[in-house]
C-alpha cells in the first residue's frame, strides 16, 4: 500500500532503474519496484549529499555512479523532499541507465564513423560512442580546452571547439550539467551539416528526458509529502488503537504496563511514593443480567 501511494508507472520505464526514497538520514525507506535497497544507508552518495543544508528545491542531475543494488553504470536524478512545515524530509532519486546514453549517441553518430562523448561540466565521461564501457566515469582528456568555450554559450547551441588536431562540435544539454562533444570522422569531410542536425537530434532527445523526468520528480515530490502525511497518520492511529480499550476508549493492558514501568521509573528517579488505585464495580453482573450486556457496555 505505501509503495502504491509513493510511486506510480511514471518511474518504471526501462530506461529509469529503481526509483528510491530516502529519508532525512540517507537510509532507503521506499522503492518503486520491490523495495530495492530498504534500509541501506546512501548518504554519502553525491545525490544525497547534495541537499543536506540547503533550501534548494530544484532537480540535480549527477555524475556517472555505478550502482550498489544492480551493478550497472547510472547517471542519478535527484530532488529534495520536504516535509509540512518546509523541513528537510529526505531525496527521492530516480536513476538513469547508461545504456540509454549509449543508443542515443550510437543513433546520432550513424554510419559515419563520428566520435561522440556525454560529459558532465567537470569533464567526466558518460557515455561515448563508438561504445567503450571502460570510459564511462573516466576524464575526457581534452575538456580543459573545450570547457570555456562550451560553457560561453547559451544552452542548445553549437559551437566549434579545437580538439586533437582538429576540431568539435560542442553543445550543452538545455540547463543541465551535461555536453556533447562530437568529433567529426577527419576522413569525411561532407555532410558536416547532417553532422550538425544528428548532435542537434541528440541534443534535443536529451534535453525532453531531463525536462520530463524532472516534471516527474516533482511530482512524486509532492505525491511523497502527501503519502508520508498519511502514513505518518495511519502509523500514528494504529499506535493509539493498539495501546487503548475498544470499549471505554480508556488505555488497556499493554499502556498499563508502560505507564507503570515509565512511572516507576521516574519515582525511583526523584525518590517520590508512587500509589496505584484499583478499582472495581461491585455485582456488576447483576446489571448485566438486568439491562443485558448491551446496556452493561453503555454503562461502562
Amino acid at each position: 500500500t505505501q509503495q502504491a501511494l509513493l510511486f506510480d508507472r511514471a518511474l518504471r520505464a526501462r530506461d529509469i532503474g529503481t526509483a528510491i526514497l530516502f529519508d532525512r538520514a540517507g537510509k532507503a525507506r521506499f522503492a518503486s519496484r520491490d523495495n530495492v535497497g530498504a534500509g541501506q544507508d546512501f548518504s554519502d552518495r553525491s545525490y544525497f549529499r547534495r541537499f543536506l543544508g540547503r533550501a534548494e528545491d530544484g532537480a540535480y542531475l549527477g555524475g556517472p555512479l555505478l550502482s550498489r543494488v544492480s551493478g550497472s553504470w547510472f547517471v542519478p536524478l535527484s530532488r529534495r523532499v520536504t516535509d509540512a512545515a518546509g523541513g528537510f524530509a529526505g531525496v527521492v532519486m530516480a536513476p538513469i541507465y547508461i545504456s540509454y546514453f549509449d543508443k542515443l549517441l550510437h543513433a546520432a553518430s550513424g554510419d559515419h564513423a563520428d566520435r561522440i562523448w556525454l560529459v558532465t561540466g567537470d569533464g567526466q565521461i558518460v557515455s561515448q560512442s563508438p561504445q567503450d564501457a571502460a570510459a564511462t566515469g573516466a576524464a575526457f582528456d581534452a575538456w580543459s580546452r573545450i570547457k570555456p568555450l562550451a560553457t560561453a554559450g547559451d544552452p542548445g547551441a553549437i559551437v566549434a571547439a579545437p580538439h586533437g588536431e582538429g576540431h568539435a562540435l560542442v553543445a550543452k544539454v538545455g540547463d543541465w550539467p551535461l555536453y556533447l562533444v562530437l568529433r567529426p570522422n577527419p576522413a569525411l569531410t561532407s555532410h558536416r551539416w547532417a553532422r550538425s542536425l544528428a548532435l542537434g537530434a541528440a541534443l534535443a532527445a536529451l534535453s525532453a528526458l531531463a525536462v520530463i523526468l524532472a516534471g516527474m520528480l516533482r511530482r512524486e515530490g509532492a505525491r511523497r509529502r502527501s503519502a508520508l502525511t498519511q502514513i505518518a497518520a495511519l502509523n500514528a492511529e494504529l499506535e493509539r488503537l493498539s495501546r487503548t480499550d475498544s470499549l471505554t476508549g480508556l488505555g488497556n493492558r499493554r499502556c498499563f504496563n508502560e505507564t507503570l514501568a515509565r512511572e516507576l521509573e521516574k519515582a525511583a528517579r526523584y525518590r517520590r511514593a508512587l500509589a496505584v488505585a484499583l478499582i472495581d464495580v461491585d455485582r456488576f453482573d447483576r446489571y448485566n443480567e438486568r439491562y443485558g450486556h448491551a446496556g452493561g457496555d453503555a454503562c461502562l
